[in-house]
């Protein structure tokens, strides 16, 4: 249940997001720069948590595809999240490990 509520809310302010931009050049709108700003992290916050609920119930082909949405992913990552769905946990820790020591974050 709570899946399908992040997912129906993920897509609501997607939805809300792209009339925003629709309407933009009829009505201008005040914001903050430090909300316009922290935007972008909040839907990467979401799609997160969406990954890590799929990731819970070990529902790795939507985790795969929640990530492979990234374009700066890095094959490694793919790679750990694979050995992952196979349970070989050792292996996966070892490839996000290197990932981080290759590509700080």
């Amino acid at each position: 249940m709570g899946i399908l509520t992040l997912e129906c809310f993920i897509r609501l302010n997607q939805a809300n997001e792209q009339d925003d931009i629709a309407h933009e050049s009829v009505k201008k709108k005040f914001k903050s720069d430090s909300d316009s700003n922290s935007q972008p992290y909040k839907r990467v916050d979401y799609w997160l948590e969406l990954a890590k609920c799929y990731r819970s119930i070990t529902n790795y082909d939507d985790v795969r595809g929640i990530f492979c949405q990234i374009s700066s992913l890095k094959s490694l990552t793919l790679k750990a999240i694979e050995e992952e769905s196979h349970s070989d946990f050792l292996s996966a820790l070892n490839s996000y490990v290197t990932a981080l020591e290759e590509y700080p974050l």
